[in-house]
């Protein structure tokens, strides 16, 4: 092997691991900006709650989890409200668990070209 297809080799390799750097410097913004958005989503929370009580005129009263215990739905609405809450949240449990295989899935293989670009610098020093 000639030295130009070293260099070659490293060439190619040195590309990818500036490609996994960056990716994991978008990776940390995009997860910092997710954080600093749930965290203003969450104060929320209350304004909507505090809305909903002083403003019983524009609301409804709880219609499920009534403070009296006293449930004013029809029997079938209640079974598909039920339905729906238990079938989206496994729904939703499924996703997530698929999302995180896919994303170990992805960071295996951005270590692989890591591992090639190694080998291929050893392989550098072992020759040169």
């Amino acid at each position: 092997m000639g030295r130009h297809e070293l260099h070659g080799d490293l060439g190619r390799a040195v590309p990818d691991l500036h490609g996994a750097v960056g990716a994991e410097v978008e990776h940390r913004q995009r997860a910092r900006r997710s954080s600093v958005l749930a965290l203003l989503a969450v104060l929320e929370i209350p304004l909507v709650h505090f809305s909903v009580v002083l403003w019983r005129s524009l609301h409804q009263e709880a219609s499920v989890a009534n403070p009296n215990a006293k449930v004013e739905m029809d029997g079938l609405m209640l079974f598909s409200l039920f339905l729906g809450l238990v079938t989206f949240t496994l729904l939703f449990a499924w996703l997530v668990l698929h999302r995180q295989r896919t994303m170990m899935l992805e960071d295996a293989f951005s270590d692989r070209g890591l591992d090639a670009a190694i080998t291929a610098r050893h392989n550098e020093a072992i020759v040169g």
